[in-house]
């Protein structure tokens, strides 16, 4: 395996932002004191819309982007399902999913569907974080994901009303030449908007 020659900043800068979180995670186990059950749902709705906001700083891409769910397009749409953990039932999961096939981009997250932050890493099959540009597929090497808010439907307990967060870190670029297996890395960014058509949001105490 060979790295780029860019890779070499952007890994020591990945390493530092690393150990500056300061919190050593097995790669396949949540970080679970980060996630805080009793938590009070305070509606912080700013910006009205489902919505991603992203950029990518790397060989391969190097721009800021945005995915819209517009109900008028058919070619922007987002969807997410909850779902109960299958080994240990401890926890629910959520897949959250942006698309926009005008743009030819996606944005795939699939993470435990509480309030808190998750470190994902490159080794965890069970979290993870996928973005697609184009022919250029990115996976989470270590991003931190923070879901700062969720509300689940009452009523289809498979779906959330409205959920909101961000998240941070490095994502990898993997492609074979000469057969050689080379990672790219690249440095992501962005804050991300779920709300459903119907969800009436809950006013602050």
């Amino acid at each position: 395996m060979k790295y780029s020659k860019y890779s070499i900043f952007i890994l020591l800068l990945a390493i530092y932002t690393s150990c500056q979180e300061g919190a050593k995670k097995n790669s396949n186990e949540i970080a679970k004191n980060s996630f805080d059950p009793t938590h009070k749902f305070i509606n912080t709705i700013a910006e009205e819309g489902n919505f991603i906001n992203f950029s990518v700083s790397g060989n391969q891409v190097n721009n800021t982007f945005n995915i819209t769910g517009d109900q008028n397009n058919s070619n922007q749409n987002v969807y997410n399902l909850i779902y109960p953990d299958g080994n240990s039932g401890e926890y629910k999961i959520v897949e959250l999913a942006y698309m926009d096939s005008e743009q030819e981009m996606s944005v795939n997250f699939k993470i435990p569907a509480q309030t808190g932050m998750i470190e994902l890493k490159e080794a965890n099959k069970k979290f993870s974080l996928a973005i697609s540009i184009g022919d250029i597929s990115l996976k989470a090497q270590s991003v931190s994901v923070n879901l700062e808010e969720i509300d689940i439907d009452k009523l289809m307990g498979m779906k959330a009303s409205y959920l909101k967060g961000s998240f941070e870190g490095v994502a990898i670029y993997e492609y074979n030449q000469n057969n050689e297996e080379i990672k790219e890395p690249h440095l992501i960014s962005g804050s991300f908007q779920f709300i459903a058509p119907r969800y009436k949001p809950k006013k602050q105490n």
